[in-house]
């Protein structure tokens, strides 16, 4: 990067924590905050206006989690370098992080000396993972039968990713059509090829399959 200031979009939906990290980032000269994200809907529209070097991107938000929104964002702009910021260290939000594109990954325990060394580590095109997500994404690479139990999500379009998110979120159909710039009819037919292809066929089923694939918010 030479002595041009990396550009980071913080995304996170609690304000305590990107303020803190915010603060944080801006006393490294090299570092400068050009934006923040409450929603992975928000985060993917700031990367379009502005294109940064670098987001820092938590996954369990509401309306768009941070694994569809880093899809989203590297869709339209591949060199934006994501990095995931999470309370969880689960296999299943280590992978969906991954395969959506992000090329680092820190646990929110980590120090923020860490979390400068990840942001100049991905800018010069590298991969960054804290010692203990490298070691379950090693064990994940050598047990294959990870690939059996990531199988029903991979399924699933983006578009229905997000739309069985908004779903398991309560959100009525109406709110998910405006939101997604379709029509209710549309998300009718989302709806019905989501349950046919992962073989559930009620909203509490699909809300309880949805958090246990890391697809929307936990609870705690």
């Amino acid at each position: 990067m030479g002595s041009l200031s990396i550009r980071v979009i913080l995304a996170d939906d609690h304000i305590v924590t990107r303020s803190g990290i915010k603060v944080l980032l801006e006393c490294d000269s090299r570092m400068t905050v050009c934006a923040e994200a409450s929603s992975g809907r928000e985060a993917s529209k700031l990367c379009l206006e502005l294109s940064p070097d670098v987001v820092i991107m938590d996954i369990s938000m509401p309306d768009l989690n941070g694994m569809e929104a880093t899809r989203q964002i590297l869709s339209t702009n591949p060199g934006i370098r994501v990095i995931a910021l999470s309370m969880h260290a689960h296999r299943r939000y280590i992978s969906g992080m991954l395969k959506a594109g992000a090329v680092g990954y820190l646990l929110k325990t980590c120090s923020f000396e860490e979390l400068v060394c990840a942001i100049t580590t991905v800018v010069e095109n590298k991969t960054y993972l804290s010692p203990s997500i490298a070691e379950t994404v090693v064990k994940d690479y050598l047990n294959s039968s990870s690939v059996d139990q990531m199988s029903r999500t991979a399924d699933l379009t983006g578009r229905e990713k997000e739309v069985l998110q908004l779903i398991s979120e309560g959100v009525p159909t109406r709110e998910i059509a405006k939101r997604l710039f379709v029509s209710e009819s549309t998300i009718n037919t989302h709806r019905r090829q989501i349950m046919e292809k992962l073989n559930i066929h009620s909203v509490a089923r699909l809300t309880k399959f949805a958090i246990q694939e890391g697809l929307t918010l936990l609870e705690g």
